[in-house]
């Protein structure tokens, strides 16, 4: 497994480096394997859209055989790659590659591919399911009966991932970067799996459902690098025998290892005869806080074996019927104020809610220099509803804000958007427009892509066009100094919330960075965005917004050939945002007109001009 993992990080390293290679022929990097018998690997894609794996190329008047690939990790702005009948490859070596869909020659002897996926040739060997293949669900093909390393890695798309039973091992970092985007949600195991290796769900917090499998033994450690072999993350757990729950077995190799799982709402055993507990696996807290469903006909006995009848809540259900695919999601809640008090409300009976209020107005041993201090007023609500026999709900946010004494629910605009993305106006005195979430992410909280310094401005370019740019060091010092930023979260998403003088926000996920080697740094606690402004007295090093829950700033240079790093993008020209055009007769006399660096105007000038409503928005406007 070491040798393995030390190939992995080899090939990433390579990357890092810009793809040393001996030549380039249409986009696509090649590396002479022999030159006695004309062979090459290609070791790169540098060209965008749909690419095509040549059999063979012609350089320098030789003409030499393609018969393999090199690590194709950053190659993201590939959407189709298309397999020659010489092609034979793994996971690992496409991970990393951005692509949508695979093709294969019908010829190859080694591969196919279908819907998109690739697997070997008679489909036992799931390969590579692409990064960038829309979709939220997949179950695995009853043909299938192992998958690669990082098969599943870097998928911006999947939620709810089902293996087969034929599958008897859990392969390492299969899942690897998916959380980057949302994650997989929903992972039901193959019931032959025995063992799960620390490495394999490394990182995946985002699991919400997890169900184990029947003939599981073990959950080890990873020999390298000591992760734990389960996330903490679910809500719901189906065990299928009691007995890995104890130290024996390694699922609970501390004492009280349930309360790793702070989020454990329902733990389902699937055993009929259930084995006395060792002292300490579970908590009093977990007791109360979780409900243990149970097969029907076994509640007594789980209420007389020793540690499970200590359980307040034991529910007996159907062990066939009790997936989580099998039942009705609780009804998603609302949110209602009135005389002083929140009140949730779900249709689904006897619903338990779990929310959580924030205030940017909450400081503890703030120290200031200013006698006073400003108070939005503002409250951030968000609930989810679980009850028995029913999946979790979706989650709902409100806003409240004090409004003339009275707290009141504050009407979200609509967010305006630009190429297809959405942006939002914080009041700048720049007039800067910042988009809502980070390059190559499809929701706020989300973390994106990690880009070298080098190849993120083409990126930026080629996937939401010219009228988008990357930030400067100056742009983040502007959002530092005019906005309040407060450490939240979306989710199980940690980051700041940026707000606006005029109320206005947006979320800068705690994505952490990836440093040369793809190992992980700070994710969900650590803030790294890329700004454009390079260091002018060190080389290979650019300035980046970095911090946590503490502290934040953007004056820090990182070198620009070993870090990757989340990017979130501004609006490169205002006047392609521009709201309306007006005459000068048409402007209210109390409404205040500033020009585009923010300077209030005594007269109104003709041009470009941000116009601050009475609502405490700003609009953009062009005087005639």
């Amino acid at each position: 497994m070491l040798k393995k993992l030390l190939l992995s990080l080899f090939c990433a390293i390579l990357s890092a480096f810009s793809y040393a290679y001996d030549f380039e022929v249409d986009g696509i990097t090649y590396n002479i394997k022999s030159l006695s018998d004309r062979t090459v690997y290609v070791s790169g894609i540098t060209t965008s859209g749909d690419i095509v794996i040549p059999e063979s190329v012609s350089y320098n008047n030789y003409v030499f055989s393609v018969d393999s690939l090199g690590s194709l990790f950053d190659c993201i702005k590939t959407k189709s790659i298309r397999f020659s009948k010489k092609i034979n490859t793994n996971g690992d070596v496409l991970y990393g590659c951005g692509t949508a869909y695979f093709y294969v020659d019908p010829d190859n002897p080694y591969m196919t591919a279908v819907d998109g996926i690739l697997y070997s040739k008679d489909m036992s060997r799931l390969i590579c399911y692409p990064p960038s293949k829309t979709g939220s669900d997949f179950t695995i093909p009853n043909s299938v009966t192992s998958i690669d390393d990082y098969s599943f890695g870097a998928n911006k798309y999947l939620r709810k991932l089902i293996f087969n039973d034929n599958i008897e091992e859990l392969p390492e970092y299969f899942l690897y970067g998916t959380d980057r985007s949302g994650g997989v949600t929903y992972l039901k195991l193959s019931n032959k799996i025995k063992i799960i290796h620390g490495c394999c769900l490394y990182r995946m917090n985002s699991i919400k459902t997890l169900i184990l499998p029947k003939d599981l033994e073990e959950v080890e450690k990873d020999r390298n690098w000591g992760y734990y072999g389960l996330p903490t993350s679910p809500t719901e757990i189906t065990i299928y025998n009691s007995k890995i729950v104890n130290y024996t077995y390694a699922l609970a190799k501390t004492t009280h290892v349930f309360s790793r799982f702070s989020n454990l709402v329902n733990l389902h055993i699937c055993d009929e005869s259930p084995v006395a507990l060792d002292e300490g696996v579970f908590t009093d807290g977990n007791y109360f806080t979780i409900n243990l469903y149970v097969p029907k006909g076994s509640k007594s006995s789980y209420q007389t074996t020793e540690g499970w009848k200590n359980f307040y809540n034991i529910i007996e259900e159907d062990p066939e019927n009790k997936d989580s695919e099998n039942k009705e999601n609780c009804a998603t809640p609302t949110i209602s104020y009135e005389d002083g008090e929140i009140t949730f409300y779900s249709e689904t009976p006897n619903a338990t809610f779990h929310y959580e209020i924030s205030s940017g107005d909450m400081g503890a041993g703030v120290s200031t220099t200013n006698t006073s201090v400003s108070l939005s007023g503002e409250y951030k609500i968000s609930v989810y509803a679980t009850a028995v026999g029913y999946n979790a709900s979706e989650i709902t946010t409100a806003t409240l804000q004090w409004t003339e004494g009275k707290l009141e629910e504050k009407k979200q605009p609509s967010t305006p958007s630009l190429d297809g993305h959405e942006y939002v106006d914080l009041g700048l005195p720049s007039g800067k427009l910042w988009a809502t979430t980070n390059l190559d992410c499809p929701t706020p909280e989300s973390y994106g892509g990690y880009f070298m310094y080098g190849n993120m401005n083409s990126y930026a370019t080629s996937e939401w066009g010219t009228n988008w740019e990357i930030p400067t060091k100056e742009d983040y010092e502007e959002l530092l100094r005019y906005c309040t930023w407060t450490w939240s979260s979306i989710g199980v998403f940690n980051g700041y919330t940026v707000t606006g003088e005029n109320g206005n926000s947006l979320f800068l996920p705690a994505a952490g960075c990836v440093l040369m080697g793809g190992s992980s740094q700070g994710a969900n606690s650590q803030i790294y965005y890329w700004t454009k402004t390079a260091s002018s007295t060190m080389a290979n090093m650019a300035y980046m917004l970095s911090g946590n829950s503490s502290s934040i700033n953007a004056n820090i240079a990182y070198n620009t050939s070993i870090t990757y790093a989340p990017v979130r993008l501004v609006v490169k020209n205002t006047t392609n945002a521009i709201e309306q055009t007006v005459n000068v007769q048409t402007i209210e006399k109390n409404v205040a007109i500033y020009d585009i660096n923010g300077i209030k105007q005594v007269k109104q000038k003709k041009g470009i001009n941000l116009m601050k409503m009475s609502n405490g928005t700003t609009k953009k406007i062009i005087i005639k």
